[in-house]
């Protein structure tokens, strides 16, 4: 919901905040996630949620650079 609105308000011209926040809080679940995927010696996602964590990390820099 925070990515959704903050997007929104980056779209208008607001403030960045409510973006780094839902940004924050994505980069945060998908460092969580991949241990359920090793736990079970599945590879595919875990380079899934690599790649989704290196995009991430790239769209927080860009806004933070706004």
């Amino acid at each position: 919901m925070f990515l959704v609105i903050g997007g929104i308000a980056l779209a208008r011209g607001g403030t960045r905040s409510l973006s780094l926040v839902g940004l924050g809080m994505l980069l945060y679940t998908i460092i969580q996630s991949p241990g359920y995927f090793l736990a079970r010696h599945e590879l595919p996602p875990v380079l899934m949620f690599g790649v989704l964590a290196a995009l991430t990390v790239a769209a927080i820099a860009a806004t933070v650079a706004l």
